[in-house]
């Protein structure tokens, strides 16, 4: 006699991703060399002081928005933030930067329009003006 109170709580197209984005990327990925970089960079001279929140949700890293913002605009000439919305939650990459964190496109307006210092031309000529002089 077949019990039908019993589910199935799979179905056959699952996958399986890795706990660390960085298992997927391999060693000479464009990304983890930008990641490199930026870490040599002081990102938070480009960024308003964040006040703490008391209560609610806690708020994304700004280096880490900040780093995702330039490699979208970077790798695409022009990002709209709706596709970097889409990018974090489908892309590998942007997954890697964000640490499977994905903003919604209004976090991100928000936070070029709010929390920036200089417009986002200026960060990414400064930047590419700092790299190049390291190199």
């Amino acid at each position: 006699m077949k019990n039908n109170n019993t589910s199935n709580y799979f179905t056959a197209e699952q996958g399986i991703l890795p706990m660390f984005p960085s298992e997927i990327l391999n060693v000479d990925d464009p990304v983890l060399m930008y990641d490199r970089f930026m870490e040599e960079i002081d990102l938070k001279k480009y960024i308003r002081y964040i006040p703490t929140r008391g209560a609610g949700r806690p708020r994304y890293n700004p280096v880490n928005m900040l780093k995702t913002i330039i490699y979208g605009f970077a790798e695409e000439g022009y990002c709209s933030f709706r596709k970097l919305e889409d990018n974090c939650r489908v892309n590998i990459r942007y997954m890697y930067l964000m640490n499977y964190e994905a903003p919604s496109y209004r976090t991100f307006c928000h936070f070029v329009k709010g929390f920036l210092k200089y417009s986002l031309k200026d960060i990414f000529y400064s930047i590419t003006k700092e790299l190049c002089g390291k190199l």
